[in-house]
């Protein structure tokens, strides 16, 4: 299969989410950098998942009278999953994301288009971006609170259908959580078939194993 569309669908194809305007130059530039999010290797061990890459994006936008420079960071994972109950055999279709991108504010004025985007608009978002995901509706059909991040966090649930290789269509489900922790702003985004029992599990234990340190 094509795994960097599995990878796309899960919203962390590093300036994937980011808003892309550049803002006027200005002598002056004042910087935040994220820290990085990360599943632990007990959690990876526990789910069979892999970490693939990290990505790591930096936008500079006009705020206020400055212009500041946001760097970014998301860290990738993905799991060989068999479906050949849908006659597909062994292909890496479940995927795991977690992006973490700096709060910024200037003379009370905040910046940050990831951390403001409610979940409609990063599924409409998604969608525009990657071919590869459709998404049914932007109205959850689940949801469930978990403790991650030294915080109870919500995760909601939606329903999509990839494309894999062959030009195959697989129904799957899409998890995605946004919580605020120290200075970042983060984002754990999961895609995982729905006829696979127990996946959900998996993304509950990479959710809860994220470390992310809070200045």
């Amino acid at each position: 299969m094509n795994r960097r569309a599995f990878i796309a669908t899960a919203g962390v194809g590093g300036a994937g989410l980011t808003a892309g305007c550049i803002g006027n130059f200005l002598e002056d530039l004042t910087t935040y950098e994220a820290i990085p999010a990360e599943v632990s290797n007990a959690a990876l061990e526990a789910t069979r998942y892999e970490h693939d890459e990290t990505d790591r994006w930096t936008d500079e936008e006009s705020v206020a009278t400055e212009t500041v420079e946001v760097t970014s960071y998301a860290n990738e994972y993905s799991r060989t999953i068999d479906l050949s109950i849908l006659g597909l055999g062994e292909i890496e279709a479940g995927v795991f994301g977690a992006i973490s991108t700096p709060q910024v504010d200037v003379a009370g004025e905040s910046y940050n288009p990831v951390g403001e985007m409610e979940h409609d608009e990063l599924l409409a978002d998604l969608q525009d971006r990657y071919g590869e995901l459709s998404i049914a509706s932007d109205t959850e059909i689940d949801s469930r609170e978990l403790e991650a991040v030294s915080q109870t966090v919500s995760v909601a649930t939606f329903e999509g259908e990839a494309t894999l290789e062959d030009d195959e269509s697989v129904d799957v489900f899409v998890d995605i959580s946004q919580p605020d922790h120290g200075d970042d702003h983060l984002i754990f985004a999961g895609v995982y078939p729905q006829d696979i029992p127990d996946e959900d599990d998996r993304i509950d234990t990479l959710i809860e194993g994220v470390e992310h340190e809070a200045e």
